[in-house]
């Protein structure tokens, strides 16, 4: 009898002859049907024998909070608590749960959904969870076609699991031909299960040694949020060199004259090159027009003509009255090719306002790009505020990175966006067809609300923005004012941070 006592569980199990102790027999044994699981499982997933709730661990928050930015969309797991679920509702995440053939046939498709957590083995919260060998050893139709779609469409990270057991997901793994995406295997302690090589040796996988869940989450998520802090220092920079200022000597094709001022915005569409751009066709060139008309400069510059008094460009000219601003049509002069296009707002920059559009497609000075061009006659008699520099400058810049890539989305490549933006601003002291005249930017442009100034403005200003992802219209505004922000410096406002403090506070 002393001798029973001494043996321990594991041997006493072994010793009645019912083979290796396992947890998938052992729970058969126990709770044979879904209601006994469902009783014993209950007391390691929601409250413990004291009366205390079981919190999801440091690995389930830090899931969560990979689930919540976006790092990652789909969880496929072999638990049945719910305590990721629980995790992620800390974070404001409410996933789709797919924990039955009934929720995969109702299932929002994974591409669409921003957090899907698929739970092979059930809920133990419902009826029919796999916890058995003979459970676990065929999985239904359904979800045998939605695993070969993830398994096909997705890379994956393995973590927490063996591979030894679950018969039919190993099979699921192997049986899945392409190798689209890289997986990484998560073995403990650097330890890894006969199945497990064999599934890591299939997808090729990445092998990771860790020494748990909590630890190599926990620092992962640390490890992201690094990388997007340093990506955000990154992105969005401003520098004083550009590329695409304002040309002297002649004015712009649609243009009769160089404007008293004249501003510029540029985006470089990249990557594209001749053979990954389709023909601008009439549709194309009918959204381009719908685009222009719709975006916001067009309002903007509708706006400000009607609060502005008109200045002649030309040389001993009284200003005429300008041309309407109420719709973009092709420009009278320039080339309109499959891979160019060019647009006019208003008149032809001798008075008021008025502005071309220019899409410009790969070739030379531009070779793997797309370059789009808005620039913005001003010729008025009175100065340009820096109010209305950054409205002009701000919906300009959406046009170029925003609308007009998505006007041209249909000859584009899937892969182009903007990620290159200029702004000039440019006073001529020629009309541009040799005849002198007094201007420059200080007779132009209003910037006495940024402090000392200690050289003259000049002819022109330009600054350019290297863009860290594709922007959207609410964030044209603070990339244009930290831009001005980088030319002011550079020429030679020691601190404008008062009147920018303004700027940045008028943002609409």
């Amino acid at each position: 009898m002393d001798s029973d006592i001494e043996v321990s569980p594991e041997q006493w199990w072994v010793r009645s002859g019912r083979g290796e102790l396992r947890y998938d027999v052992l729970l058969e044994a126990l709770a044979p049907t879904d209601a006994a699981r469902q009783m014993l499982l209950r007391g390691y997933f929601e409250v413990r024998d004291d009366g205390s709730r079981i919190e999801p661990s440091d690995a389930h928050r830090a899931i969560a909070s990979l689930m919540a930015s976006g790092t990652v969309r789909v969880v496929v797991t072999t638990n049945f608590d719910a305590l990721l679920e629980r995790a992620l509702d800390d974070v404001g995440v409410s996933p789709q749960v797919v924990a039955d053939e009934a929720d995969v046939r109702g299932m929002i498709p994974l591409v669409h959904a921003p957090a899907t957590v698929i739970k092979l083995h059930g809920d133990y919260r419902r009826a029919g969870l796999r916890n058995t060998p003979e459970e676990l050893g065929e999985y239904p139709r359904r979800w045998r076609s939605l695993l070969a779609r993830i398994f096909d469409e997705y890379g994956a990270a393995v973590l927490g699991w063996s591979g030894e057991y679950d018969i039919a997901l190993a099979r699921a793994i192997r049986e899945t031909p392409s190798r689209r995406y890289p997986w990484f295997w998560i073995a403990h302690r650097g330890v890894t299960s006969d199945q497990g090589a064999q599934i890591i040796a299939a997808r090729d996988a990445t092998t990771v040694t860790a020494n748990g869940a909590d630890e190599l989450l926990t620092d992962l998520v640390a490890r992201i949020a690094r990388l997007d802090a340093i990506s955000k220092k990154r992105s969005d920079r401003a520098f004083s060199s550009s590329y695409w200022a304002a040309p002297q000597g002649a004015p712009l094709p649609g243009w009769a004259v160089s404007p008293l001022l004249w501003l510029r915005v540029t985006g470089d569409l990249t990557p594209v090159t001749g053979d990954s751009l389709e023909p601008i066709d009439p549709e194309t060139r009918e959204r381009i027009v719908a685009a222009l008309d719709a975006c916001a400069l067009t309002s903007v510059l509708m706006k400000a003509s009607g609060s502005v008094a008109p200045a002649s460009a030309a040389i001993d000219t009284q200003a005429a009255e300008p041309d309407a601003l109420d719709h973009w049509s092709e420009s009278p002069t320039g080339h309109q090719t499959t891979s160019n296009a060019i647009y006019r707002l208003g008149g032809d920059a001798t008075s008021g306002l008025s502005a071309l559009a220019l899409i410009a497609g790969p070739g030379i000075p531009n070779g793997g790009s797309v370059r789009l061009t808005l620039d913005i006659a001003v010729s008025i008699d009175d100065v340009v505020n820096p109010p209305l520099l950054v409205d002009v400058w701000s919906a300009a810049l959406t046009a170029v990175a925003v609308d007009l890539p998505e006007a041209l989305d249909s000859v584009l490549p899937p892969e182009a966006s903007v990620t290159h933006a200029e702004f000039h601003a440019f006073a001529d002291s020629t009309n541009g067809a040799g005849l002198n005249r007094p201007n420059d930017l200080g007779r132009r442009l209003d910037f006495r609300s940024f402090g000392t100034q200690t050289r003259p403005l000049g002819q022109s200003f330009g600054v350019s923005v290297e863009l860290g992802a594709p922007i959207t219209p609410g964030e044209a505004h603070g990339i244009t004012v930290q831009a001005l922000r980088r030319g002011l410096l550079d020429s030679g406002f020691t601190d404008p941070r008062e009147g920018l403090a303004l700027l940045a506070g008028a943002e609409s």
